[in-house]
């Protein structure tokens, strides 16, 4: 009689061994399943944030080049309005005239991956939600960028346009010939010359604070980048 009254008991045991062989078995596939995805998440944001860094120090490079030459122009301008008397080499200024005559610069920035994230929706495959900040933010401020330094191509349009109208110099010359020194003087001295390089001025400025802030921010996302790859 215990014998009988013992095999219910050791078959209810073994019905719960067997039903939480299950669930641990089930509950460890999950978690196994869950660590792979979690590896190649991982992976697949480290890829981007290498691309990312790649990307960005190529922008730091080339906003680099941007901010140097809209400063030069900035004191090539000054440096032709300045107060000056008798005393001041008109082929100075007439070389300051052709380098604000001669070209711009605009910076042009490879966003390859930034697009694909922001296009695609996948800013939320990066785990760190400042980063998402920043790049969310970075095509407003490139397009602030673009906006001014279109405005320093118009202004050097009209500049140019006027100094070859004028027959002041060619445009890409590089040496001032004593024999026009006289002329030049008296163009040098036309008030709508001081004007467009005013308004060249102005506009030179205005890219040059924007590629400053544009420079500022490619540094901090780099720093954010850096940190989260080590």
């Amino acid at each position: 009689m215990e014998m009988s009254s013992n095999t219910p008991r050791k078959g209810l045991r073994r019905a719960v061994i067997d039903f939480l062989v299950v669930v641990f078995g089930i509950l460890a596939a999950f978690g196994l399943d869950a660590s792979w995805d979690r590896f190649i998440e991982n992976r697949e944001e480290t890829r981007i944030l290498l691309a990312l860094q790649e990307e960005f120090s190529q922008n730091q490079s080339g906003v680099a080049n941007a901010v140097r030459r809209h400063r030069e122009f900035v004191e090539w301008a000054d440096a032709f309005l300045a107060p000056r008397d008798s005393s001041t080499p008109t082929d100075s200024l007439v070389q300051y005239l052709a380098r604000l005559s001669r070209g711009w610069v605009t910076f042009n920035s490879p966003n390859g991956t930034t697009e694909a994230l922001l296009r695609g929706g996948r800013l939320p495959t990066l785990q760190d939600f400042e980063l998402q900040r920043m790049l969310a933010a970075w095509p407003g401020s490139m397009a602030d960028l673009a906006e001014s330094e279109g405005r320093t191509i118009k202004a050097y349009d009209d500049l140019s346009l006027f100094v070859a109208s004028e027959s002041l110099f060619p445009i890409n010359t590089r040496v001032v010939r004593n024999e026009f020194l006289e002329f030049e003087k008296e163009v040098l001295t036309d008030p709508r010359i001081a004007n467009l390089i005013i308004r060249r001025r102005i506009e030179e400025g205005e890219a040059l604070t924007d590629s400053e802030r544009v420079a500022a921010e490619i540094d901090s996302i780099l720093e954010r980048i850096q940190r989260l790859v080590r």
